[in-house]
């Protein structure tokens, strides 16, 4: 069980890993990177995480239908002790449609549709036409990884939720959602201005789309088909997408940058509704855990004063009254208002002896007598039971 965890952990840092790969890469690549091919140069380091991600899906799925290969206790005592990891959903349907259901998702997904696209001219390096749009789209497949991120989520939550607070748990993750969301914000307007510069009805309106007003690029019109030229480089253009981004997200809207054509202005009217409803579950968590940690402090503070009454009204030395004082707030820091031994008393007598082990074995086999392969596991558990932690001030 205990390698099955770290292979677990490792698994869920892996998946998390390449699945925020796909979700920043394909857009950004479709939005920012015109003529994107898997046989420029240029483009190698992109084209290899890409089979690197890829071949980590693939493998893993081949892994979980290797399970399948088992005799039927072992299949079901691998799964079991794997499933019990928080790390995946005990699957009930068929061997069969498992496999096929992986092989026609990991097929679809995996296939690089680039490699079927005729050849672009060398032009869509440095312009940005109809043509390089459409290509840039074929890479559109991998985004079917994305649908590994509510479960990826879900697995990291459930590990890290025993070693963080859950509060602050759900503030990183509502923070990382809100900076995916942004993300694809950024690129679906930037996408929703290139295609409001190729539509033929604005150019009858002749008036500018934000990218133009803002200098990040130019246009030609040759036969009928723009072709966009990058003035300033694709991170300046994605840092001030990014930028109108967030400031629509959390509608504080300075108004340098603004929609002004109708396909960025329904674009604008959806990123709004997006990161009000995000903030909003980031304020309401943010309180939450603020009234929690405040309502832990004041019963707290509240006891401490309560110690302070008591030793006026007995009388105490201050040096007493301080030592007192110092136990209180020694165990405080210690706890954090954690009642361990009500906690343990709930338990099972199974689980009760299990954490009562786990604290007392490494003392306890610091003695000869209790040694690895001399003491008998029975002796320490009996004694591990009997022990109870104690402080004692100075």
């Amino acid at each position: 069980r205990s390698w099955l965890r770290r292979v677990a952990a490792v698994d869920v840092a892996l998946t998390c890993l390449a699945t925020f790969y796909v979700c920043f890469s394909v857009p950004f690549r479709i939005a920012f990177v015109p003529g994107f091919s898997v046989r420029t140069p240029e483009y190698a380091p992109w084209v290899a995480c890409d089979y690197a991600v890829d071949a980590f899906f693939v493998l893993r799925w081949l892994v979980e239908m290797s399970m399948l290969c088992f005799e039927p206790e072992d299949a079901v005592t691998v799964q079991a002790a794997w499933f019990s990891t928080g790390t995946g959903t005990l699957d009930t349907n068929s061997p069969t449609v498992r496999f096929l259901r992986g092989l026609l998702y990991h097929a679809s997904a995996t296939v690089p549709l680039e490699l079927v696209a005729p050849r672009i001219a060398s032009e869509c390096s440095w312009a940005w036409s109809a043509a390089c749009f459409n290509k840039a789209l074929l890479q559109a497949n991998r985004l079917l990884r994305v649908l590994q991120a509510p479960e990826a989520a879900r697995r990291a939550f459930s590990l890290l939720e025993h070693r963080m607070e859950v509060g602050r748990l759900r503030m990183w993750l509502l923070f990382l959602i809100m900076s995916i969301a942004g993300h694809w914000a950024a690129c679906a307007f930037f996408i929703a201005a290139r295609l409001d510069e190729a539509s033929p009805v604005r150019r009858a309106r002749e008036d500018a789309t934000w990218p133009r007003v803002d200098g990040l690029w130019n246009t030609t019109l040759v036969q009928d088909d723009v072709f966009i030229e990058l003035e300033r480089s694709r991170l300046h253009a994605y840092a001030r997408s990014y930028y109108w981004a967030l400031v629509t997200m959390v509608t504080t809207g300075y108004g340098d940058i603004v929609p002004r054509a109708r396909v960025e202005t329904w674009t604008c009217i959806i990123c709004m509704y997006v990161g009000m409803s995000i903030s909003c579950a980031a304020i309401a968590n943010l309180t939450l855990l603020v009234m929690s940690a405040n309502a832990q402090n004041a019963g707290h503070l509240a006891r401490l004063d309560g110690l302070r009454r008591y030793a006026r009204y007995r009388r105490l030395p201050p040096n007493v009254a301080r030592r007192v004082v110092a136990y209180v707030e020694h165990e405080w820091n210690r706890r954090r208002g954690v009642d361990a031994v009500a906690f343990d008393r709930e338990l099972p007598a199974t689980l009760r002896q299990a954490c009562a082990r786990v604290r007392a074995a490494a003392l306890l086999r610091k003695l000869p007598a209790l040694a690895e392969g001399i003491a008998n596991e029975a002796v320490v558990n009996a004694l591990a039971l009997k022990l109870e932690a104690k402080t004692y001030a100075p």
